[in-house]
């Protein structure tokens, strides 16, 4: 018994460890366990903690024979400090679980629940990504460092909430506005983002009634940052009297939602020109309301310009099988031959006068009108007014065709003044028909352009001013001076 306790007493002389459990205690032996007091009590547990500075006391069994003499060991006992906690980065699904190294650690084990017998050992890696979450929870997970010795530290503890959960936008398709011959305003609104930044919005659309998105139609969008609000795009480049189906979509970083259809026709267009007649057009069926635009012609043109054409247009209301009946002005004539007047443009512009053997004068340009229930000048709904005739005398310009007062035309002895809403110009210019020059007077007269009232011509040596725009039976209208060179024109659009 001697002999076992010498030997013993040899193997555990100045035993120093850094170990933190009873298991992580060396001895050399058989049948070693370990005690709290050198005499009597129970074995400790293998995992029993160690506590540093405390003795604990080691007896030895040898052919079933424990010692009597147990052997005094101090526990010395290692420590290793807790990683501290980095910036988490979460997404909806995801988070990547970051610490900072700790001091004399050579690895972590890193658990989705606080137990570090089942942790994972990462080796010396400063990160996890995990995986397969779910968006808009929050998150706890636990990290451990351990050193070459066999110390682990306190369990760090790591919280992030997954990003919000993101939905595609909700988007839905207007009514298309602005709708013309060949053109259109398309109009979306987005009523949510699904909670990310709409980067993509814009408009699929087709001439096929229910067209998938995905796979067809023409796009017509822009990039950039969205949030909620309405959106518009110009369409243009389209066919005359053609259905097109449109669906707005937006797309953030969840995907792309496409709004309700809708359809719009293009509209029908009907063009007039200059005829030296009066021409007509009947509302089809199904129309009721037609778009007017009409330019006025332009005076006659010397060494100087002739005024321009006024610009006019509205919304008129129809009925279908209405007649309309269309007067497109003419642009003025030159005169030439002394004291001679001559015509102007047809329908109301003003007859010039020029001396032959020094210099030519010329007509004021006709007015362009739609008329309505007859054909008289006070069944007119709009106007566009002519432009004054020149002359070739010093800078005797015509007069433009005005808005709804006309311009006065050029002249060394002064033009006549453009038509009024009461009265026409100088020398002439009446409802409806511009000035006529004054066998009077000295030669070289241009005639005022013709409108609701007609430009007066000149005294002397001058041109003829512009005639006056006019709306009368139309809404949403307006008038613009002097727009057109040449002959008139009329559009009706519906």
């Amino acid at each position: 018994m001697k002999k076992y306790l010498l030997i013993f007493a040899l193997m555990f002389g100045g035993l120093v460890t850094r170990s933190q459990t009873i298991s992580n205690l060396l001895a050399t032996g058989t049948g070693i366990k370990w005690y709290a007091a050198a005499t009597g009590g129970t074995a400790l547990s293998a995992s029993t903690p160690l506590v540093n500075g405390t003795v604990y006391y080691a007896s030895q069994t040898i052919n079933g024979v424990e010692s009597s003499l147990r052997m005094a060991v101090t526990a010395t006992v290692g420590t290793q400090i807790a990683p501290a906690a980095a910036i988490q980065t979460p997404s909806q699904t995801q988070i990547v679980w970051n610490w900072n190294a700790a001091s004399g650690a050579t690895g972590y084990k890193w658990n989705s629940t606080n137990n570090y017998a089942g942790a994972t050992d990462l080796g010396n890696v400063l990160t996890n990504a995990e995986t397969g979450l779910t968006c808009n929870t929050a998150y706890a997970r636990y990290v451990w460092a351990y050193n070459a010795f066999g110390c682990v530290s306190a369990a760090t503890t790591l919280s992030q909430t997954t990003a919000t959960c993101v939905t595609t936008p909700s988007v839905t398709t207007a009514i298309v506005s602005n709708i013309g011959v060949s053109s259109a305003t398309l109009n979306g609104n987005i009523s949510a983002t699904g909670g990310a930044t709409v980067t993509t919005r814009g408009f699929k659309y087709s001439t096929s009634n229910n067209f998938d998105p995905l796979t067809s139609g023409t796009n017509l969008s822009e990039s950039g940052s969205y949030g909620t609000g309405t959106f518009t795009a110009s369409l243009t480049g389209l066919a005359t009297t053609t259905t097109y189906y449109v669906r707005a979509f937006a797309t953030n970083s969840a995907g792309t939602t496409y709004g309700n259809q809708v359809s719009f026709l293009t509209a029908l267009q009907s063009d007039f020109s200059y005829t030296g007649g009066m021409q007509t057009f009947t509302v089809p069926a199904g129309i009721y309301s037609v778009t007017i635009e009409a330019w006025g012609a332009q005076g006659w043109s010397g060494s100087y310009s002739g005024g321009l054409g006024g610009y006019a247009n509205g919304s008129l209301s129809v009925t279908p099988g209405q007649l309309l009946y269309l007067y497109v002005g003419g642009q003025g004539t030159s005169c030439s031959v002394a004291y001679t007047p001559m015509g102007g443009g047809w329908n109301g512009g003003g007859n010039g006068q020029a001396n032959g053997s020094t210099g030519t004068a010329g007509g004021g340009g006709g007015a362009s009108d739609v008329r309505t229930g007859g054909t008289t000048l006070t069944d007119r709904v709009i106007v566009a007014a002519g432009g004054g005739g020149a002359t070739n005398n010093g800078s005797c310009t015509g007069g433009n065709g005005g808005g709804l007062t006309g311009d006065k035309g050029g002249g060394a002895y002064g033009g006549g003044y453009g038509g009024t809403a009461t009265a026409g110009g100088s020398f002439g210019g009446s409802l409806g028909q511009g000035g006529n020059s004054q066998l009077s007077y000295t030669p070289w007269n241009g005639g005022g352009g013709g409108g609701y009232y007609g430009g007066g011509t000149s005294d002397a040596h001058g041109s003829g001013g512009g005639g006056s725009s006019y709306l009368g039976g139309v809404s949403s209208g307006s008038t613009i001076s002097g727009q057109r060179s040449g002959d008139g024109h009329i559009k009706i659009t519906y």
